[in-house]
């Protein structure tokens, strides 16, 4: 089973500690960051160095990355760390509101990317678990 870092919005927090809950291997740990904490930005209230650190060891010990976009979320951390997981040549799957992800601009045209919005999280999610990186480059298979 693939190790998966998933990028989204903060407050998708507590649907993906539910799938590590379920058993998939989920290495993101700024989902478990407190909820007092989610929204802030001062430096004294949070270690934003530890946090970002711990943000791109995790896309480097993950096997694959699944970003979500609900529908009107404005993303800014998950580009960075799916950036961080094209630029390793992770495979990354972009699920959720079709629109919303174009809003963000014109990345889920990368070759590295598997356009899977529109798709139900639970397909989307168990396909990432089980994807074999090995057989497929980019968007060949």
């Amino acid at each position: 089973m693939n190790k998966i870092y998933v990028a989204s919005k903060a407050y998708h927090r507590p649907s993906w500690r539910q799938w590590r809950d379920r058993g998939l291997k989920i290495t993101s740990r700024w989902i478990d960051v407190p909820d007092e904490f989610i929204g802030r930005t001062l430096p004294q209230e949070l270690d934003f160095v530890q946090l970002w650190t711990h943000c791109i060891e995790d896309v480097i010990n993950a096997d694959v990355l699944v970003l979500y976009c609900g529908q009107g979320d404005v993303l800014k951390g998950a580009i960075l760390e799916l950036g961080a997981a094209l630029a390793m040549s992770k495979p990354c799957f972009i699920c959720g509101d079709r629109e919303s992800v174009l809003n963000n601009g014109t990345w889920l045209h990368h070759p590295g990317i598997f356009d899977m919005t529109g798709l139900a999280i639970d397909y989307v999610m168990g396909f990432a678990a089980g994807f074999d990186p090995r057989k497929h480059h980019g968007k060949e298979s």
